[in-house]
């Protein structure tokens, strides 16, 4: 795939700057492409949140329960809880 042809290239450029004696040239490549690597990712996930308009964490939070319901005991309210109905 073409992440494999790019990642090769990226050794292939490395190798050759430590070949050719340039050590800390090829330690500012390395370096610097992670650091823009890591930027990129970061930029995308905020433009992501962006688009969907959810806020940070959003994912995480719980259902709100509504104050009506909060103090009613199980059962109550007219729902059915279990799976039987009693006859008239």
């Amino acid at each position: 795939g073409g992440g494999n042809t790019t990642f090769s290239t990226y050794m292939l450029d490395t190798r050759a700057l430590l070949v050719t004696g340039q050590a800390g040239l090829a330690a500012e490549y390395v370096g610097g492409t992670l650091v823009a690597g890591l930027a990129a990712v970061w930029a995308g996930g905020v433009a992501a949140r962006l688009a969907v308009r959810l806020p940070r964490g959003a994912s995480r939070r719980r259902p709100r329960v509504r104050p009506e319901t909060a103090t009613q005991p199980p059962g109550a309210g007219g729902s059915v809880t279990s799976g039987t109905r009693s006859m008239p």
